[in-house]
């Protein structure tokens, strides 16, 4: 079954702990993973699980939740333990022999995770070795501890076989980074004021796409814009924002300006004749002139060269430039998506 998680990149297939020795690790493993790993030798107590292939030099290790944890882990039929952090630590080989140095990053991540979903990929309630709904929903109810990754934070000196903490500023013993970000995760569970940070960071993050897709739909049913799209291109709109150029008129036919060369959208027009009766209606049975538009269009009525100018401006404005503004908008808040995922909240 372990052959199933090297397919979704957890980690490797040879596992060690429960007192094995660094002389159980497969053959297939690279030699510079396996000193790695060597490296890290007071956890192989531990399910300690060396990365195959051959880009990446690491291992995974299965830590369990302590007993006195406000998290309640998942449980099988048996009794047994499913729920685990995992903790993977490594780096790109790639990465490391084509720098002219003798250090290079390391990507220290911790998760949450069941045994049986990383063999299994979900619950299965038909399988007599999933863990039951009951246990997984009294899991659910309780505080979750929170997943953390230090990708910008350690480096390891690969010809010194030594660790540096960038925030530190200091040397730091391999097995103290596994420790320190155990306990970091362990503390998301009482960090009340971390917890609310991530929790605000996920809403922001969650309410962008239908924020965009609204603001996507007005400008088509306001204006009658919308979006040219490639079907080949699966970064736009998603990884880096829309180009003005593609935005196009929805439909072929428009209405001109006064007979003038200037045509406009049927829907640009609607939308500005909808809003100025709006105005009037307000006005009129509430006698509230909103932004000063009634006593402002009741004075260009005096001068009819005036009002014409004026009409023909806010048509042109309201079709040519609003649906822009409105993609520059759609566009911020792809950028500011874009930062979110990026965002990295410090615990402390």
């Amino acid at each position: 079954m372990l052959k199933k998680l090297i397919k979704r990149k957890v980690f490797g297939s040879g596992c060690l702990g429960n007192n094995q020795n660094m002389e159980n690790i497969p053959t297939d493993i690279l030699p510079q993973t396996k000193h790695f790993v060597s490296l890290f030798s007071e956890h192989l107590k531990d399910e300690v699980v060396p990365w195959t292939g051959k880009d990446y030099v690491g291992f995974s290790i299965l830590k369990k939740y302590p007993k006195d944890s406000s998290f309640i882990p998942i449980k099988d039929k048996k009794g047994n333990i499913d729920s685990v952090a995992l903790i993977k630590i490594g780096y790109s080989l790639k990465k490391a022999q084509e720098l002219n140095d003798d250090k290079v990053l390391l990507s220290v991540e911790v998760h949450k995770a069941s045994r049986y979903i990383l063999y299994n990929h979900f619950y299965r309630s038909d399988d007599e070795n999933s863990p039951p709904k009951e246990f997984i929903d009294q899991s659910k109810s309780s505080p979750q501890p929170i997943d953390l990754a230090e990708s910008n934070r350690y480096f390891f000196y690969f010809k010194k076989d030594i660790f540096f903490d960038s925030k530190t500023k200091k040397y730091i013993k391999p097995n103290k980074i596994v420790k320190d970000v155990f306990k970091r995760h362990l503390n998301t569970l009482t960090n009340w004021f971390f917890r609310g940070k991530m929790k605000t960071k996920e809403l922001l993050t969650s309410s962008i796409e239908p924020t965009i897709n609204k603001l996507i739909y007005l400008n088509k049913i306001l204006f009658g814009k919308e979006i040219k799209k490639n079907k080949d291109d699966f970064s736009t709109g998603t990884f880096s924002p829309y180009k003005h150029i593609n935005l196009i008129d929805s439909i072929g036919d428009k209405m001109k300006v006064l007979n003038s060369d200037f045509p406009i959208t049927y829907q640009s027009a609607r939308t500005f004749f909808t809003f100025i009766t709006i105005v009037f209606l307000v006005f009129y049975f509430k006698h509230y002139d909103s932004f000063g538009l009634v006593g402002f269009i009741n004075e260009a009525n005096k001068n009819n060269l005036f009002i014409i100018s004026v009409t023909s401006f806010a048509l042109i404005f309201l079709d040519k430039v609003t649906p822009h503004l409105v993609l520059e908008l759609i566009n911020l808040l792809i950028k500011l998506r874009l930062y979110l995922w990026n965002l990295r909240i410090n615990i402390n």
